[in-house]
């Protein structure tokens, strides 16, 4: 069960929003600040590693380690982000086809350790209410132009 889900629809094909969504380097463009660098080979799918780093509470530069955890082209797309002190938060893209354009199903899943439970309850949580539907509507604005 998602500890939080947002989607909205957009007038596009799921194989277009997919495209864009899977991409993670193009994250940047839609949820914030932070810099995304692949770093392992190859196309794009489960197993695909990546680096972030945005900058975190008090000025701190917050750096974690991305794997793609699921690729099932243009249906469901998931990443798990590993934080400090073992602690880890799945992110998943579902696209459902609609009327020609595309549902789209942003979720943030569990997380692991009593740290990451209480960062989610007292400030990760809170902010995701706001930054995910931003995050879909800045998505959605890339399709339509809107």
């Amino acid at each position: 069960m998602a500890v939080l889900e947002f989607q909205t629809q957009i007038d596009a094909p799921p194989q277009e929003v997919f495209a864009y969504i899977s991409d993670l380097e193009k994250h940047v463009d839609w949820s914030g600040g932070q810099v995304i660098t692949k770093t392992s080979e190859g196309p794009v799918g489960a197993g695909s590693t990546y680096v972030t780093q945005e900058e975190g509470p008090f000025g701190m530069t917050l750096k974690e380690k991305v794997e793609v955890i699921h690729y099932q082209a243009s249906e469901r797309f998931a990443w798990r982000s590993y934080g400090p002190m073992g602690t880890w938060f799945d992110w998943s893209f579902e696209l459902r086809p609609q009327n020609g354009g595309t549902i789209l199903v942003e979720r943030l899943d569990r997380s692991k350790g009593l740290f990451a439970a209480v960062m989610l309850k007292l400030m990760i949580q809170r902010q995701m209410r706001k930054a995910m539907p931003q995050g879909l509507a800045r998505i959605k604005e890339k399709f339509e132009g809107n």
